[in-house]
């Protein structure tokens, strides 16, 4: 019997159902990664791998109107009452929205150290004299960028690790090469705060009048220079991802929160997004940052932005404040048994945390001793264009108010100094807690 017919048949059956899977494959792909793209559950961003040399002006930047800042800490962000379920899903919502708005962007590749930390792939980052990196080039080290930090007369690089070497390994080696620099895994940062629900919103209060003379700087995402609430505020604005400047949510909100008393802002955009879309801030891109507002004169500087201690981060903010420049930065959401959050736990930093209009503090904020003020920042409302959310919850938004009100103070014709300033907030905080500083609302509530 001549079974070539039949053979061939059954090759041809083969083949159809082959191209067939092949086909049904490509367009479960598909969906999968436009699935991906809008379905995370975990807010994360991180800046371009290959990221420009110089911060792009907003001018040249891509502008989201509706895009909204948050991380996968801020989606833990609630009221500090009822029932906050559905915050959990307007939170991720706003964290997707506000990564999408860079998905041309190159991602960051991320792992995890063994402390459990996100960190940029394949890098450390290191600060120091410009003989300290030409020691580190000399030894054989590959440098990814390096930047000048006019401010401090001093050089940030990002270093490649050598093929099979660990980070902890390099940041060994960096530190016997160039015993007076600083070096540490290039950590990864998240916005500190959440969507919340519709319920009676508090609107940001005005900070005391010293008009338009206060200067505040903002270390966040981009914040929107079309919307009316902050057309004439922010007056400098700055991208350190390697992409372009890009206004988003939650540095518009926090920013707006900053503005409400008439102070000139300068905005330093840090957000990126990484591989699943979720934004997420470098440790090297809020360094620059830093060095670009006190380099512009502005003496007061809000960071809602969250992650762990960073022994680079941790060189530029005692710079910082031996130039005299004040630091406020977002308490932290993780919640009342997390662990400090950083910036806001380095000694000499204003940490805030948050409390709603009956002065009840938010669930989810962190607490511990480096716990500075406490401000409104449950249901706080939410005017922003094509809003995610009716309110928004979160330490983040709490921050603004206090350093918008350092600002002023620091601005009226007095010139007072800055310890002056704060012994006045102390003697006039609203003592929640424990008598004197405590660690759920430290010297108290700031209205």
């Amino acid at each position: 019997m001549n079974r070539r017919p039949a053979l061939a048949a059954a090759l041809l059956i083969a083949l159809s159902l082959a191209a067939a899977t092949a086909a049904q494959a490509r367009d479960g792909g598909r969906d999968s990664d436009h699935s991906s793209d809008h379905g995370s559950d975990h807010g994360s961003d991180h800046g371009s791998d290959h990221g420009s040399g110089h911060g792009s002006s907003d001018r040249g930047g891509s502008s989201d109107r509706h895009g909204g800042g948050d991380d996968s800490r801020g989606s833990r962000d609630r009221d500090s009452a009822g029932d906050d379920s559905d915050d959990d899903d307007r939170g991720r919502d706003l964290l997707r929205r506000d990564a999408a708005t860079r998905s041309a962007s190159l991602s960051i590749d991320v792992d995890r150290g063994v402390d459990g930390h996100e960190r940029r792939q394949g890098e450390v980052l290191m600060i120091g004299s410009d003989a300290a990196v030409a020691a580190v080039r000399a030894a054989g080290y590959g440098v990814i960028a390096e930047h000048r930090l006019g401010a401090f007369d001093e050089m940030i690089a990002r270093v490649r690790l050598a093929p099979g070497e660990s980070v902890e390994r390099a940041i060994s080696r960096i530190q016997a090469l160039a015993p007076e620099a600083s070096a540490a895994a290039n950590h990864l940062f998240r916005p500190s705060a959440s969507g919340a629900d519709g319920a009676t919103a508090a609107s940001p209060a005005a900070a005391v009048g010293a008009g338009d003379s206060a200067r505040l700087g903002i270390i966040d995402t981009g914040a929107d220079r079309q919307w009316p609430l902050l057309a004439a505020a922010v007056v400098d604005a700055q991208s350190f991802t390697g992409t372009a400047y890009a206004p988003r949510e939650h540095g518009s909100l926090v920013a707006a929160i900053g503005s409400a008393g008439g102070a000139r802002l300068g905005v330093a955009d840090v957000f990126d997004s990484d591989a699943e879309h979720q934004l997420v801030a470098p440790a090297d891109a809020i360094a620059r940052a830093v060095d670009w507002l006190i380099s512009e004169h502005y003496p007061v500087i809000n960071i809602s932005i969250e992650g762990p201690d960073n022994e680079v981060l941790a060189h530029v903010v005692k710079r910082a404040l031996a130039a005299n420049v004040v630091l406020v930065a977002a308490a932290g959401n993780g919640g009342p048994a997390a662990a400090a959050a950083y910036p806001a736990a380095y000694p000499g930093v204003i940490a805030v945390t948050a409390v709603d209009e009956q002065g009840r503090v938010y669930r989810r904020a962190n607490r511990g001793g480096y716990i500075a003020f406490a401000a409104t920042g449950v249901r706080v409302e939410n005017r922003y264009s094509g809003a995610s959310s009716a309110t928004v919850s979160g330490t983040s938004f709490a921050a603004p108010r206090v350093a918008a009100e350092i600002a002023h103070r620091l601005a009226l014709p007095s010139r007072p100094g800055v310890q002056d300033v704060l012994l006045q907030l102390q003697s006039q905080a609203r003592d929640l807690g424990e008598t004197g500083r405590d660690p759920v609302y430290g010297w108290g509530w700031l209205r």
